[in-house]
């Protein structure tokens, strides 16, 4: 096989070599190639063989350098990358990916030197100053480093719309929401088409108890993006809280549709399915619930719930009693055990489930335990 490939690259030499006099090129154009189909190793041939022949180009240093971090030889890159920096300081692109290997590598303040030396190239270079930021912020925790670098790179760019997310998110996190606002608007500006800034100034509005702005800001989501769950979940939300099962509903499905192991969404459909008395559909969306997490205990409570109204009092205790190991205030459920042993006429159960619900303070069992000793005295 290696022979085959070897006669094949000869061939191609040979129909290249009729076009060009120029090795290195041929050598760059056959490499370009196999570069381009992510055969990695039959390039570093070629550009081995270009940088032979002109051993300072620096276009054939910068695929050579991505060619070797393709590989996995990162020194090898590093030096490849050094030596085209050497030879075009001006080229940024360089800095960067001599940043990302060190990156890898978590040599942080290698990274940050390097792009400090581009900076002495190109004072304005924005994105030196954004991925500066993103180090401070994301590997050392230097929130002031972090907020200092970036606001020069919204100075430099103002449509730098990663960097004035960043800074928006810093603002959030320390409670400073009218800032928080401020650069989100700004990377709206910078980029009307990310639903991101959008959801986010609704997350703000939403914690400030505006919901009706709010939910202008979760529509604008799922309108840039159709598939943008987050949207169809707050939406869905939305119209919850307001009453209106059938639209949260419609919203919820359009979320699943887009993640159908999100979990809480089954429950929450199942939860509007059983407010609106449909309870076929309610049972359907929690037994698919369950499937994944048995141990949702809002879902089973319900589910224990639309037993009882079927009739089915062996199973709504059965679930009933699978509750009592997962909440640490059972008051509620030995209530529903006493009221279920009740309809089996199971007397002596009965009492114990109200007796342990009087315990834990509910007033109804308590009523029901006094009245109970009345008519024994």
């Amino acid at each position: 096989m290696q022979i085959f490939e070897s006669i094949k690259d000869f061939l191609e030499l040979r129909i290249f070599g009729n076009y060009s006099k120029d090795k290195a090129e041929i050598f760059f154009s056959l490499g370009e190639k196999y570069y381009n189909q992510n055969e990695f190793q039959k390039a570093q041939r070629f550009f081995e063989s270009a940088l032979k022949t002109n051993p300072n180009n620096v276009i054939y240093l910068h695929y050579y350098g991505d060619i070797l971090a393709n590989l996995g030889q990162d020194e090898k890159a590093l030096a490849v990358y050094s030596k085209a920096v050497a030879n075009n300081p001006s080229e940024m692109i360089l800095y960067h990916k001599i940043a990302e290997l060190y990156l890898k590598q978590n040599r942080l303040q290698d990274a940050i030197d390097i792009y400090q030396k581009s900076l002495k190239i190109n004072p304005s270079y924005a994105n030196a100053y954004y991925r500066m930021g993103k180090i401070y912020y994301h590997r050392i925790n230097d929130t002031e480093m972090a907020k200092f670098n970036l606001k020069k790179a919204v100075n430099y760019d103002s449509k730098n719309h990663k960097a004035f997310l960043l800074l928006a998110k810093m603002m959030e996190e320390e409670k400073n929401l009218s800032e928080a606002l401020l650069y989100y608007q700004k990377a709206i500006d910078s980029n009307k088409y990310d639903p991101d800034p959008f959801y986010n100034l609704a997350l703000i509005y939403e914690k400030k108890g505006n919901t009706e702005v709010a939910f202008d800001y979760f529509m604008r989501t799922i309108i840039l993006d159709t598939k943008y769950e987050q949207g169809y979940f707050k939406i869905g939300r939305y119209y919850d809280n307001k009453g209106n099962k059938d639209l949260a509903i419609d919203y919820y499905k359009k979320a699943l549709k887009i993640n159908p192991e999100n979990l809480e969404l089954l429950y929450l459909i199942g939860s509007a399915y059983y407010e609106l008395d449909k309870l076929d559909e309610a049972k359907a969306y929690f037994n698919r619930l369950f499937q994944y997490e048995k141990t949702n205990i809002n879902a089973l409570v319900c589910m224990s719930r639309i037993y009882e109204s079927e009739g089915k009092f062996k199973e709504q205790i059965d679930i009933l009693k699978s509750c009592l190991t997962q909440s640490s205030d059972n008051k509620d459920i030995y209530l529903m055990l006493a009221r279920a042993y009740a309809k089996l006429n199971d007397h002596e159960m009965e009492k114990k489930y109200y007796s342990e619900s009087a315990k834990l303070g509910n007033k109804e069992a308590i009523n029901w335990v006094q009245q109970t000793e009345k008519k024994l005295e």
